[in-house]
């Protein structure tokens, strides 16, 4: 087995300013995407996207620009937007002139008390199901340019094409349909075309529900208005295995995407990790790769070959906890060609975070990001 990765002296120094201590940012980055000169960071907490530049006098150092509400970069309908809650923005992927952004998709759930059995997630948040494209150029986002998948209301809950996708996939759920029908006392033909994934989707991510963490994209060669979406999943692991969903996405001139045909599911050899994070590396996938629960002792790195056409996965390397406690969560390709790697931690809290003095802070507002080179 590969031994475990080791970073480069150099950090990368993300200044994140009077962000680092809204809804916790500094400690919660969840996604990161390099475009020229610029750096785009997710929240998974808040509900705002982070615009970093490199600073002209250090290399590797980038600083805040400007923290852009997501409800506005989308002009999200107000029946498709919860305003209490976070959008639980999860990967970003870079495609060319795109930026695309995708919410974790989890089921709510309610957490355990004393007085009260622990209930199974019943209601989807609207937020969490973005699933969206902003044009970039010159490294800024363009006014006007953002592109989502609907959000539509389904009974008490909400869906899109992408999850309906999901829902319909082949083979048909055939014993969980013969299950429910019986439980329900209802005939089986009326649950109409459920798919063998349906029942992930109605579990919460501590039921080993659909919990999305990683996104990469590609625009497809012979049709710029489709792009092939590659959406990595912490949870569910199904018998061991860690599940990406290769998906095509189109999208229209009305500022809308839709799903184009249906979804292929890729089940793959991480050893029990569940996808934390996706980077193209040529024709190649790297994966960050980590346990799908709370318990977070080691993480890894693959490298998935030839994305979408095989099977075949290679572990890099390990990626240890560090004394800081923070478990890897995000990789972002630094410049193409480069073969280096930005790694950031989750609930990171140790000497990774410095104040504008270079001492130790909890609040930041930098953050020294490790720095790999994966060729």
């Amino acid at each position: 087995m590969p031994d475990d990765l080791s970073p480069e002296a150099l950090s990368i120094e993300l200044d994140l300013d009077d962000e680092a201590t809204k809804k916790k940012a500094i400690r919660n980055l969840s996604g990161a995407a390099f475009i020229g000169d610029s750096l785009y960071l997710a929240n998974d907490e808040g509900k705002k996207l982070l615009h970093l530049r490199r600073d002209a006098a250090a290399a590797s150092r980038y600083t805040m620009k400007k923290a852009i509400a997501l409800s506005d970069l989308l002009a999200l309908r107000s029946e498709e937007i919860d305003e209490e809650r976070e959008f639980d923005l999860e990967a970003l992927a870079v495609d060319g002139d795109r930026l695309w952004l995708i919410g974790s998709h989890a089921m709510g759930h309610t957490a355990p008390d004393d007085s009260h059995p622990k209930q199974l997630g019943l209601k989807r948040d609207r937020n969490r199901l973005l699933f969206a494209c902003v044009e970039i150029e010159n490294g800024k986002i363009k006014p006007d340019s953002g592109r989502h998948l609907r959000i539509e209301p389904i009974g008490a809950t909400y869906t899109t094409a992408f999850l309906s996708a999901l829902r319909k996939a082949t083979p048909r759920a055939h014993g969980f349909v013969r299950e429910i029908s019986a439980l329900a006392g209802i005939e089986a033909d009326s649950f109409g075309d459920i798919g063998w994934f349906t029942p992930y989707t109605l579990a919460s991510t501590k039921e080993n529900g659909l919990d999305i963490e990683g996104l990469a994209v590609r625009r497809r060669a012979d049709d710029a208005s489709r792009s092939i979406a590659f959406v990595g999943l912490r949870g569910p692991v199904i018998d061991g295995l860690a599940v990406i969903v290769e998906v095509t996405i189109r999208e229209h001139q009305d500022r809308g995407l839709t799903v184009d045909g249906a979804p292929r599911f890729h089940l793959l050899d991480l050893d029990g990790f569940g996808v934390r994070d996706l980077e193209w590396r040529g024709a190649d996938l790297l994966i960050l790769a980590g346990p799908t629960m709370t318990r977070q002792n080691e993480s890894a790195l693959y490298r998935w070959r030839d994305a979408g056409a095989s099977n075949a996965v290679e572990r890099v390397g390990g990626l240890p906890m560090q004394p800081d406690g923070g478990g890897p969560e995000v990789i972002a390709s630094i410049a193409p060609g480069s073969g280096r790697l930005m790694l950031l931690r989750d609930g990171i809290s140790g000497p990774r975070l410095v104040d504008r003095d270079g001492a130790p802070s909890q609040d930041g507002p930098r953050y020294l990001a490790e720095v790999y080179r994966v060729p």
